[in-house]
């Protein structure tokens, strides 16, 4: 069912528990009693401007994962579904989609010449999860060792650095090291992907850097056209009380 389209459709007593939901799309959607989305892959999955009754389930489901949330949303789909406790994201198990993308990883790991991309996406899959940080750093700084000692051209490994300089910030941003990640930041003069910008902007301004972070979302058309997903969970104490001010930066840019 990945890149569905239920566009505002009217959805009742229907299960989509451990669907293929990648970058479906229920946008519009006025969703009513009895929808289960439980172990659904919601990877990239719209919700934006659903409506519903009652949340429907999200049970043992990455429902950060999907777009269109706001942050009142997430603050009652915590509420109702866990998830907030970094140590109860670490059960085996807990979310088996996140076990399987993991797993996908680990088979890479074994072709040495996938090895640096294997262990950067093996350190995203942690990340965007929230699971085991210490260990995503570690991974993440293997994936930057790895590409530094490949024997590349700048150009050939400056796409892939991109990628795994991103990986790195993201994961120090979420261990509350706004500064480390900013530095990483700097190091990459590669693909500057919408969400790379927008968590970039943040760590800035949670620095204090208000407007250079302001400058520089402005300063890009792409992440006028960003949707944070995960960030709005796993960065939620940065995006409420003193960080609230990006969230009104990014939606005047937004726009």
């Amino acid at each position: 069912m990945q890149s569905a389209r239920f566009d505002e459709a009217v959805v009742s007593k229907t299960s989509f528990e451990g669907a293929d939901l990648k970058f479906a799309r229920f946008a519009g959607a006025r969703l009513l009693s009895g929808v289960n989305f439980s172990q659904a892959d919601l990877t990239g999955t719209s919700f934006r401007n659903v409506t519903y009754d009652s949340l429907p389930h999200f049970d043992r489901t990455a429902w950060w994962l999907a777009s269109g949330w706001n942050l009142d949303r997430v603050t009652a789909l915590v509420k109702k579904f866990g998830g907030a406790d970094p140590e109860r994201r670490r059960v085996v198990g807990e979310y088996p989609m996140f076990d399987r993308e993991l797993n996908r990883f680990e088979t890479m790991l074994k072709n040495t010449s996938q090895r640096a991309v294997a262990l950067d996406g093996k350190a995203w899959t942690l990340a965007i999860h929230g699971i085991d940080l210490e260990e995503a750093e570690r991974v993440s700084r293997g994936a930057l060792k790895t590409i530094n000692s490949s024997g590349l051209s700048n150009e050939d490994k400056a796409k892939p650095l991109s990628y795994i300089l991103d990986t790195l910030a993201y994961i120090l941003l979420q261990k509350h090291r706004a500064e480390e990640a900013c530095e990483a930041k700097k190091e990459d003069h590669g693909v500057q992907d919408p969400g790379g910008i927008f968590r970039h902007a943040l760590a800035l301004y949670m620095l204090g850097n208000e407007k250079e972070a302001s400058d520089m979302l402005k300063g890009s058309e792409q992440v006028k056209r960003y949707s944070p997903s995960h960030e709005l969970y796993l960065l939620y104490d940065y995006l409420v009380g003193s960080g609230s001010g990006f969230m009104e930066i990014f939606g005047d840019v937004a726009k």
